[in-house]
């Protein structure tokens, strides 16, 4: 969609009438189901289960009869994902393959393209990382000691693979030339918060020797950092986060957040943990309303995330 709308609010009109709300609302609800001229499935706000969900695609709106929530696509998303106005319409817009316009920004048309472009260089970089990571666990000579501590953990394979644990081999600068030869600059690795720089001015991996945790945002879900545990030599610290980038901000991220929030709904409270560890034996046994901090007490902007 090529929008021309002036503000917001008219581009919130405009997306509502190019999409399609069942196709919206059937990724949150997985029994929607066609019944003649409506859809019906299982209320995802509350528990039930004789289906009374409700949603009207010629009129662009949904209506649960059992608990009474109702609304249209944005007002869903907002619901459902906790988020504002604006960022209901973002995450719809990215459903979709929709441009968001700049609204009311301080920021010129320009400046807003370039920080778009950014991010999304640096979730590049992030992503090599996170399969960087994982292809080292299994594969690199000196991953030995980092599996055989995962396995003491009582992790499983197939764990590991769902919480995407990895491992960053010692040496100075091996994710860097994987990441150079995907055509990424040393500045920009740096950026993504996954490479340090010495005083004469030589670039070196940030993350050597660890066991790594990759930290995602809310509500996107993008991988933004990571976390590292040192399990051999005695090279920095035990515990090692990213720093402060344009993605990854400690104060404001909460480990497992994107994977417990619907468990957090369901059970009306959460439970915080010190470590990704700690987070991993819960979550893996079945105590799923539960999330980590990174490291640091914590803060108000992470006690409003919850």
């Amino acid at each position: 969609m090529a929008s021309n709308a002036t503000n917001i609010v008219e581009f919130a009109q405009e997306l509502k009438r190019d999409i399609a709300i069942e196709d919206l609302i059937s990724d949150y609800v997985p029994t929607l189901k066609r019944t003649g001229r409506t859809w019906k499935g299982h209320c995802p706000f509350h528990d039930e289960k004789t289906p009374s969900f409700n949603v009207n695609p010629e009129f662009g709106f949904y209506h649960c009869f059992g608990c009474g929530v109702g609304g249209d696509a944005i007002k869903f998303v907002q619901e459902y994902e906790k988020v504002d106005f604006p960022m209901a319409i973002e995450l719809i817009a990215r459903r979709f393959g929709i441009r968001v316009p700049e609204f009311h920004s301080s920021k010129s048309r320009e400046e807003a393209e370039r920080d778009r472009e950014k991010r999304k260089l640096l979730l590049g970089v992030c992503a090599l990382a996170a399969e960087y990571f994982s292809t080292q666990l299994s594969e690199h000579p000196d991953a030995g000691p980092a599996r055989a501590y995962i396995e003491d953990r009582g992790i499983t394979p197939d764990q590991i693979k769902t919480y995407g644990l990895g491992f960053a081999p010692p040496g100075y600068d091996g994710f860097i030339k994987v990441a150079e030869r995907r055509g990424y600059t040393p500045e920009q690795i740096a950026e993504a918060g996954l490479a340090g720089r010495s005083d004469r001015g030589k670039f070196y991996d940030r993350f050597r020797a660890r066991i790594t945790f990759p930290i995602t945002d809310h509500p996107n879900n993008d991988i933004v950092g990571f976390g590292g545990r040192l399990v051999q030599g005695d090279e920095g610290p035990k515990y090692l986060n990213s720093p402060e980038t344009l993605l990854f901000h400690k104060g404001k991220l909460l480990f497992g957040l994107g994977t417990a929030r619907d468990a957090i709904r369901t059970e009306g409270r959460v439970i915080v943990l010190e470590g990704y560890m700690d987070w991993i034996a819960l979550h893996s046994n079945g105590i799923c309303n539960v999330v980590a901090g990174l490291g640091t007490a914590l803060g108000e902007e992470q006690g409003r995330l919850l």
